[in-house]
């Protein structure tokens, strides 16, 4: 009698009947160490520090087919650990411009594909005092934190941008 009883809960525990998650499919552009303003002024650059490095990531789009709810997808909340999105970075407005990454609404039942995509960065800790150079070849695993009562996240990875080694963050390519 057992048996038969645990045969329906258990297939019942393993269906996706639930609401399902969102995906947020995402890759690494590349890792910098600062550069100058888009103004060009000297006076205005910027660093992420010895054993620092910029790192910027591209988000390709979200999917919130199935989800019957929308939410709002927050910059802030994309993280690698303990280093999050920050768009008070000076890299934003130096490089990422128009094309960073802001809070907006995610409708149910709806995908999201951006044009290009958008862009976010952080800044992470490395052992090298030239960060961008072990940080260029690091895996990280961008996470997302949602707000209570969002719908669960997965993260997708796509294939990292190729670039080659760029301490200064201008040379960074946005692809």
């Amino acid at each position: 009698m057992k048996s038969k009883l645990f045969v329906p809960l258990l297939a019942l525990y393993l269906c996706s009947c639930g609401n399902p998650d969102a995906t947020i499919t995402w890759h690494k552009v590349g890792a910098c160490n600062g550069g100058v303003s888009q103004s060009g002024d000297p006076t205005e650059s910027y660093n992420a520090g010895p054993n620092q490095a910029y790192v910027v990531f591209a988000i390709e789009s979200i999917n919130n087919n199935g989800v019957n709810q929308a939410w709002t997808l927050g910059a802030a909340k994309f993280h690698v650990g303990s280093a999050f999105f920050d768009p008070g970075l000076m890299i934003y407005s130096a490089k990422l411009g128009p094309f960073a990454l802001g809070t907006f609404p995610i409708p149910a039942n709806n995908q999201i594909t951006f044009f290009g995509n958008a862009y976010g960065a952080l800044v992470v800790s490395t052992t090298a005092m030239d960060g961008a150079s072990e940080a260029d070849t690091a895996n990280y695993s961008l996470l997302y934190s949602p707000n209570p009562g969002d719908p669960g996240m997965i993260m997708t990875q796509g294939p990292d941008a190729s670039t080659a080694y760029t301490p200064n963050c201008a040379d960074v390519q946005l692809k």
